[in-house]
């Protein structure tokens, strides 16, 4: 009969559960290590160079917008009180306008002088035989020539329009009465009349030399860069110009003249942007009647009024 011995339970108990504690522990531990590593945060991904890309070009759009916005603001800013400069400009020059203006009576009239005649020959010598690049203007009575002289002063040589081998009535009325009135003119706003010819069929006017030629040029003209050549100031010096010698052309003669076609075309600039009045083709003489300071009275006409100047 075989004897075993006896199993200490307890000591058994205590194994088992020492066992399980240990297995217990070790799931355990491994559940919180996975769920540590999953609940812990991931490094995010450095930018890509796309995106900076974007980024900066955002940022250099928004500046030029408001580049942009400052320029235009401060443009306008300067446009206005550009124009209001100018208007206070204007109104100063207009003022002085209006007290340089001589009064009609205050001119006084001034000998007629006496005009020399100059031989066909140095006309032709002076401008090459009436050469078309001499040609510096034409009118209605005729066509104006740029001419050297033999001392080697410049001239405007004004050559008539003859429609005939004989110089026509009318031509011939127009050239002795540009002669007559021209030579009794001295003023600083009228061309001045140097010489006349008169051989044949041919009828030439010598007159100074206008280096920055007609007012048309700079109002009318096709250049802009002509057009923008004079500012407010300039044009309203030229204004009084042109008004001393229409109030000298009415009242600085014992007989008043009416020019008949004052235009930007007829307004010669001389090298210090002078105004001269020029071309009195058309112009006609008058006497005032006194009794109606309104009507004048010419060989021409009987009845002119003031505008008509």
């Amino acid at each position: 009969m075989s004897t075993s011995k006896p199993v200490n339970l307890s000591a058994f108990l205590c194994c088992r559960f020492s066992i399980c504690m240990t297995n217990f522990l070790i799931a355990d531990s491994l559940i919180v290590a996975k769920l540590t590593d999953e609940v812990k945060p991931r490094r995010r991904p450095f930018p890509t160079p796309m995106v900076i890309g974007a980024s900066i070009a955002s940022l250099v759009v928004i500046l030029l917008v408001i580049l942009t916005i400052f320029f235009v603001i401060r443009r306008c800013l300067r446009q206005r009180i550009s124009a209001k400069n100018e208007k206070l400009q204007l109104a100063r020059l207009i003022h002085c306008m209006l007290i340089r203006v001589p009064a009609a009576h205050s001119i006084q009239p001034i000998p007629a002088p006496t005009v020399p005649s100059v031989e066909l020959s140095s006309m032709k010598a002076a401008t090459k035989d009436f050469h078309k690049n001499n040609i510096i203007g034409r009118g209605g009575f005729g066509i104006v020539y740029e001419g050297s002289l033999s001392d080697g002063q410049k001239v405007a040589i004004k050559r008539l329009i003859i429609r005939s081998s004989h110089a026509d009535d009318e031509d011939e009325k127009a050239f002795d009465r540009e002669v007559d009135l021209v030579s009794k003119l001295r003023h600083g706003n009228l061309v001045q009349l140097l010489a006349y010819c008169k051989d044949g069929s041919e009828r030439l006017l010598v007159y100074e030399y206008m280096k920055n030629m007609s007012l048309n040029f700079y109002i009318h003209g096709k250049n802009p860069q002509l057009r923008a050549t004079l500012n407010w100031e300039q044009r309203l010096e030229i204004i009084l110009g042109i008004a001393d010698g229409i109030a000298y052309l009415h009242k600085g003669l014992n007989k008043g003249v009416i020019h008949r076609d004052i235009k930007p075309s007829n307004i010669l600039l001389d090298d210090d942007w002078r105004p001269k009045i020029a071309d009195f083709g058309t112009a006609k003489t008058f006497i005032e009647d006194r009794t109606n300071p309104t009507l004048f009275q010419t060989p021409y006409e009987s009845n002119l009024t003031n505008p008509f100047i």
